[in-house]
């Protein structure tokens, strides 16, 4: 199994269950209030860029922050991940993810702790997660070059940028299922110090803890497995 890079450099901090207000949330294209719960993409071309962006805010002071560890959960109720969302070495859209440094990208609606540093981003996707073809997993790390920064506890802060590619959607080549529901489940942030990762996992208590992807045409994920709760507190328990 793999090991994300910040958590095999720190040792993991339990703390309890955060608060509402401290709770991790994703979200496409932004983070703080300035994101979206649902994509819609009309899967008619190969050049258009998708974003999630995952946040944070620090549960106690930080004085060498170095970077951070995003893992989401995928679910699909169609027979199988879609090909469109294989993006695993073997996959039919191999390389289409990648973890992206923020500063390249603009500004959010968070603070940026990735700022003054040369940073490098890794991700990974799992396809086939825990034995269930109906689920994967994506894994981004992204770490600061230097000593680290401090973090003030309340304030919001961006932890990952993963970027999706369009690549292999239409034309010849194309891979199968861009149009399918998609749910996206947060399971976890960790942010790191060099001697120290601190575990963040959502709450769902005012804002939910996943995202959805389906074409123009499509239902949201509430609507993707009907014989479990119809929110995104309920989807966790297809995870366990």
């Amino acid at each position: 199994m793999r090991t994300p890079l910040l958590v095999a450099i720190a040792l993991v901090l339990s703390l309890p269950a955060p608060s509402d207000a401290q709770a991790p949330r994703l979200q496409w294209n932004d983070c703080g209030d300035g994101g979206a719960l649902d994509n819609a993409f009309s899967c008619s071309n190969n050049s258009a860029l998708h974003f999630l962006v995952s946040s944070f805010v620090a549960p106690i002071p930080m004085t060498h922050f170095i970077g951070s560890t995003t893992e989401i959960i995928l679910a699909s109720d169609v027979a199988g991940m879609p090909s469109w969302w294989r993006m695993d070495e073997s996959g039919c859209r191999a390389g289409a993810l990648s973890s992206e440094d923020p500063l390249a990208l603009g500004t959010y609606s968070c603070a940026n702790p990735f700022a003054g540093s040369m940073n490098l981003g890794l991700s990974h996707f799992e396809a086939n997660y825990g034995g269930d073809p109906h689920r994967a997993k994506i894994i981004v790390d992204l770490a600061r070059s230097d000593a680290g920064v401090p973090l003030v506890p309340g304030t919001e802060y961006l932890a990952n940028v993963i970027q999706i590619r369009s690549t292999k959607t239409t034309g010849a080549g194309a891979c199968e299922g861009c149009s399918q529901t998609v749910c996206l489940e947060l399971e976890r942030v960790i942010v790191a110090e060099p001697q120290l990762s601190i575990e963040l996992r959502p709450n769902g208590i005012s804002w939910p803890s996943g995202v959805s992807w389906h074409d123009s045409q499509g239902a949201t994920c509430f609507s993707v497995i009907p014989t479990r709760k119809a929110t995104w507190g309920g989807i966790k328990s297809l995870y366990r």
